[in-house]
């Protein structure tokens, strides 16, 4: 038996030779091949996204397309100005200690841009060691200042918040009593 070792058998494949699997074989490496690729949440709806890759660029909307279809639904270049404001807000704060204050504190804020680009969502952040009187104000030209509101509080607040729909470039939040802690943060979000 073992002269035989070194006999040509026709039955095998020679090296290289293509060799196909049985029915029963490629449905069982299908199986695992599919199962792989469920695991990895590849789908059909994604395979067909992989057609997409050879497409070229000038099959996509130019931008006067994009700025013609976004002008239909209400978006202008000075909305999108607006958006940009939104990235960067503007905030302005400040406080005096009841040993120094003597004047009173006054905090103001450009909003940004001219007047038709300013925010116009204030938000105040403010504390008083006791009772006070404030003012909220909005101005065109930082000079000429126009009451939109004034209150008062009976006694000590801390961390209160209140928000303002401010028309002006300009704002700033106020207070004239002396001899207290003060504290008061604007913000201009949109």
């Amino acid at each position: 038996n073992l002269d035989r070792l070194d006999i040509a058998v026709s039955s095998r494949a020679a090296p290289g030779a293509a060799m196909d699997l049985t029915p029963a074989g490629e449905t069982k490496v299908r199986a695992q091949v599919d199962g792989e690729f469920t695991e990895r949440g590849y789908d059909a709806a994604r395979a067909s996204n992989l057609d997409r890759l050879d497409v070229t660029i000038s099959s996509r909307a130019a931008p006067a397309d994009v700025d013609a279809q976004l002008a239909g639904r209400g978006v202008s270049v000075a909305r999108m100005a607006k958006m940009d404001l939104i990235a960067v807000q503007a905030v302005n704060s400040g406080s005096v200690a009841a040993a120094n204050n003597t004047a009173g504190l006054t905090v103001s804020l450009d909003t940004g841009g001219a007047a038709n680009q300013a925010r116009t969502v204030i938000e105040i952040r403010y504390s008083s060691g006791a009772a006070a009187t404030f003012f909220a104000e909005g101005s065109d030209d930082n000079v000429t200042w126009y009451e939109g509101d004034s209150f008062s509080e009976g006694a000590a607040v801390s961390n209160k918040i209140i928000g303002y729909l401010n028309a002006h470039r300009f704002f700033r939040f106020r207070s004239p009593t002396t001899g207290i802690d003060l504290s008061f943060s604007i913000m201009a979000l949109l």
